[in-house]
């Protein structure tokens, strides 16, 4: 059964500098959370998880393109973090260069109209989502 894409999912994966990644289909749930170390980034990937949804990327199909995935994290921790990691440091970790990391950048957050900012309830639906999917994750996040 395939994961069905919406028209915008389908038109950033498109654009060159992703298609080139599509073989990188990779990073299931568990690798984006193994990514990161504290409850403060646990909450950049929830926060990310959401926007995704938002993409038509649904966290039940367990496979986010990498790029996509790191482009939306960027997104997320800007919209959590008074002190955010730069886009230099976005772009080292899926490889790409700066200037095409905030080329995409820029198109994904036209595709969300510029409004990323997520509700409570979005936030904690999916953190019941993500917790009943990926039971084995509660407990790494709960010390």
């Amino acid at each position: 059964m395939g994961c069905q894409l919406s028209k915008v999912t389908r038109d950033i994966i498109e654009t060159p500098q992703i298609h080139e990644t599509l073989n990188d289909m990779s990073y299931t749930v568990e690798n984006v959370f193994s990514i990161f170390n504290n409850c403060e980034d646990f909450h950049v990937c929830i926060y990310s998880f959401v926007l995704l949804e938002k993409l038509g990327i649904h966290l039940e199909s367990l496979l986010v393109n990498k790029t996509i995935y790191y482009i939306i994290a960027c997104i997320s921790d800007k919209m959590m973090n008074d002190e955010p990691f730069s886009n230099k440091h976005w772009a080292k970790k899926c490889e790409l260069e700066l200037r095409t990391f905030n080329t995409l950048e820029a198109y994904i957050m036209q595709q969300f109209g510029y409004r990323t900012q997520i509700s409570m309830n979005e936030f904690e639906l999916m953190h019941a989502k993500i917790d009943f999917l990926c039971p084995s994750l509660q407990k790494k996040w709960m010390r």
